[in-house]
């Protein structure tokens, strides 16, 4: 073999290790960040109850499950933010919360990014709006059952007239 040649074994050597180094880097990099931001939802939540786990972790128990109240670099939130989002949280308020990640065994629980207190006003008024729109559904499927033609009356002979 001549001086400073490679054997394909060794080329092909080089190659896997720099493609294992990027997907580690691209894995630890881009798994938190899809985590993350491909988790989030948004949703209408009673609080029942809620603990301190120390200064800097919260849990807040709702209707919907239990969710942290932790940090997230990823989301700009410092330990101080969470308190201040945590501080005015009270049992038996409804809030609409942003969270991210999955309920899974043990204290594995979506934290919440944002909360919002929804006021009584905003309660009534969702339900009017949905209490509206299911009246609206029932009208359009009665309008829609007397004014359509049964299908044994759509013959040939009247599709086309």
């Amino acid at each position: 073999m001549a001086y400073g040649k490679k054997t394909f074994k060794e080329k092909f050597n080089a190659v896997a290790k720099k493609v294992l180094l990027w997907t580690c880097l691209t894995g630890a990099i881009g798994g938190p960040v899809a985590y993350e931001y491909g988790t989030i939802q948004t949703q209408e939540v009673k609080i029942t109850g809620y603990e301190d786990n120390n200064d800097k972790s919260f849990v807040i128990h709702t209707d919907k499950g239990d969710f942290n109240m932790e940090r997230s670099r990823l989301h700009g939130q410092s330990e101080e933010d969470v308190v201040k989002m945590w501080w005015p949280i009270n049992s038996g308020d409804t809030y609409d919360i942003k969270t991210y990640g999955w309920h899974l065994i043990g204290n594995w629980r979506p934290n919440v990014i944002k909360a919002h207190e929804v006021t009584a006003e905003e309660l009534q008024a969702r339900l009017d709006a949905q209490n509206k729109k299911k009246e609206n559904y029932c009208e359009i499927l009665v309008a829609g059952s007397l004014h359509s033609p049964t299908p044994s009356a759509l013959t040939p002979a009247t599709r086309n007239q």
